[in-house]
């Protein structure tokens, strides 16, 4: 933070402007008409990006817990061992392999398309991800 004393603080704070203006909020993506719940909304119903470029859009249909952790899946936003997520977080996460084959480090991308039990458990439910079955 701010070292060991007042000095420290003093310092580390000793080459920031400060205004004398009031403070004020901005709209970033609508800076002339400032903020709106309309240009939010607009904003949030666009369909994402993944890393890969695909569009990523939320299906009314599905609940929102389904849509964020698809969302979150699609982003390599999950907490797995290979993501870092949990040890950056400073827990200690032991091993980074997979708990359930031990074959390959434990990420998204192996835990729902790569691993051989999570395979064998999208053929009983008849889900293949990426695929529908009929």
């Amino acid at each position: 933070m701010c070292g060991n004393g007042v000095d420290s603080c003093y310092f580390q704070l000793s080459g920031m402007n400060l205004s004398d203006s009031n403070d004020s909020w901005k709209w970033s993506l609508n800076a002339e008409d400032g903020f709106s719940v309309k240009s939010l909304r607009g904003l949030i119903a666009k369909p994402a990006s993944n890393k890969d470029g695909c569009n990523i859009g939320w299906c009314s249909w599905l609940p929102k817990k389904v849509n964020i952790f698809c969302w979150r899946l699609a982003l390599d936003r999950l907490p797995t061992r290979m993501g870092m997520a949990l040890a950056q977080q400073g827990i200690n996460i032991g091993s980074s392999s997979c708990p359930l084959c031990s074959e390959a480090e434990e990420s998204s991308d192996h835990l729902f398309s790569n691993c051989m039990v999570a395979t064998i458990v999208w053929l009983k439910i008849s889900v293949i991800p990426g695929r529908l079955v009929k």
